[in-house]
């Protein structure tokens, strides 16, 4: 995956940088964002993925979270991706499921992977997207009318 950096800035004494790759499973360009604390030009940091709602970019954290100054404080790497739609993507067609909650992924990655995480925490997951109306429409919208099919997607985002 080749990246290219769109911005860098300085921040809080560290850098909050954005980069863009291609995806191949989404078929589109996607953005991520980093803060490297002033502690990453000499040591290891610890890396935090900080992952928004379904309508937020890279720029969400950015710009609302205020979390550059705690990171740069305590030595954090932080890495916020896009994690809005791709747009103009057919969500029926990826491979996996899409991206409609990913505090539910979040949660459901650190369970399946036992030991990769050493803490893993989400606000307000949907847990069970299928039963309720939210999710029902964004279910519906990505994968189609039939139900039936919901059920094996919603349990396999990693």
């Amino acid at each position: 995956m080749a990246l290219t950096q769109v911005s860098s800035n300085k921040c809080t004494g560290g850098f909050q940088k954005v980069f863009e790759h291609d995806s191949a499973e989404l078929k589109c360009k996607m953005k991520f964002a980093v803060y490297l604390p002033p502690k990453a030009e000499t040591d290891k940091c610890p890396v935090m993925y900080w992952l928004s709602g379904l309508t937020c970019t890279e720029q969400n954290f950015i710009t609302k979270a205020g979390s550059q100054l705690p990171a740069a404080e305590h030595g954090i790497i932080i890495v916020a991706p896009d994690t809005s739609p791709p747009p103009q993507t057919d969500q029926r067609q990826l491979p996996h499921r899409p991206r409609q909650d990913v505090h539910q992924w979040s949660l459901i990655c650190a369970l399946k992977n036992p030991g990769k995480y050493k803490a893993v925490s989400a606000f307000a997951p949907i847990c069970n997207p299928i039963q309720c109306p939210w999710g029902q429409k964004a279910f519906s919208g990505y994968l189609g009318s039939d139900r039936s099919t919901w059920e094996v997607r919603a349990l396999q985002p990693c």
